[in-house]
């Protein structure tokens, strides 16, 4: 199947002179960690900020939905 975006809006409907940044394997609009400790530092509870940080850095690495498993924050 070909997908295009469009104003940020997905479309079946082809686009003339669209880039292609993708032709092969899966593209995923993110994936989910089943399992993470947003919260929980090596030392114990860590701070809002931290925790934050965590969670960020989660989403960098293309994590857009978190099941936390326990954190005490």
């Amino acid at each position: 199947m070909e997908w295009w975006i469009v104003d940020g809006v997905l479309s079946a409907e082809p686009v003339s002179g669209a880039d292609t940044v993708f032709d092969t394997g899966w593209i995923i609009p993110g994936l989910v960690d089943a399992h993470c400790h947003v919260g929980l530092g090596v030392h114990g509870p860590v701070g809002l900020d931290e925790a934050i940080g965590q969670a960020e850095t989660e989403r960098d690495a293309g994590a857009l939905l978190l099941r936390d498993a326990g954190s005490p924050t």
